[in-house]
């Protein structure tokens, strides 16, 4: 694997060239985020939302309750989590993973939107009225309004992002969420917010069961995927293990790893890449 790589989220996000104080490093990765939109689009997002949500996220005391949190993982097995719907386990999704939820019977308690992109509005275009919507103030106002339009419950909250956005917290500091640069990372800051501790991640695989096609390039000419091997030891053997990725799994490998370092979190971990260490 090549030791820079090249991650965009829309127009210009995670672009890397040279070594950065600003870069993530992961093993000989280096990443540097940039966002998805200009400063002034999201300056402008900020204010209209903050017009539009009239309850916004507050931290909470700590407490001992286990929450289940769903990425939309390639390995994700939604069928896995019917015994906590059984147990009455609160479940938080991505948007990605809500689809695959639904289609298997599963209402998230709650889903968190971060992206400010306008592809999002058709992740709502049907919300569910039933669960609550925690949604970042550089959302797109589109996406805010047809919630809101279609009777659903949003808290709002602001997601530092390094927009020179600070100025416009400062009547709602309370409500500043900073940390991770996916909604699967994000979101976990969200929920330390909200006191939570125990965490049971379902879906974030950051990688995938088959090798993908080397021959695909994304929208900026890149190389789409990644491959790279770790040592690692199995029942006293030590051998390389071989992992197919993007670059916007490896940045995300990154925030986990920092957030594990915090101790912040009981985490528990589901999936076919988790059994295989066991």
């Amino acid at each position: 694997m090549a030791a820079w790589s090249h991650h965009y989220k829309g127009p210009q996000k995670n672009m890397v060239k040279v070594p950065s104080a600003n870069a993530m490093q992961v093993g000989n990765i280096f990443i540097e985020t940039r966002n998805a939109l200009p400063d002034e689009q999201l300056h402008a997002h900020i204010i209209e939302n903050k017009k539009l949500i009239k309850q916004w996220i507050k931290k909470c005391a700590p407490t001992e309750e286990e929450i289940i949190v769903v990425s939309a993982g390639p390995m994700l097995v939604p069928d896995d989590l019917h015994v906590h719907v059984k147990e009455g386990l609160k479940i938080v999704a991505v948007k990605h993973a809500v689809e695959k939820l639904n289609e298997a019977g599963i209402r998230p308690w709650a889903v968190i939107l971060l992206d400010p992109r306008p592809h999002v509005y058709d992740f709502v275009k049907n919300p569910d009225k039933d669960c609550i919507w925690f949604v970042a103030s550089q959302v797109d106002p589109k996406v805010t309004k047809q919630l809101l339009d279609s009777g659903c419950h949003v808290i709002g909250y602001h997601a530092l992002v390094g927009a020179n956005e600070d100025h416009l917290f400062d009547d709602q500091y309370g409500a500043v969420i900073s940390g991770g640069t996916a909604t699967a990372t994000r979101g976990l800051f969200l929920l330390n917010h909200l006191g939570f501790k125990n965490v049971h991640l379902y879906g974030y695989d950051m990688c995938f069961g088959q090798k993908p096609d080397f021959n695909q390039k994304d929208d900026k000419g890149q190389p789409k995927y990644v491959e790279f091997a770790i040592d690692c030891k199995k029942r006293g053997m030590k051998y390389n293990r071989v992992f197919w990725s993007e670059p916007q799994f490896v940045a995300q490998i990154g925030e986990i790893k920092d957030i594990i370092k915090t101790n912040m979190f009981n985490l528990k971990a589901s999936g076919w890449g988790y059994r295989d260490w066991e």
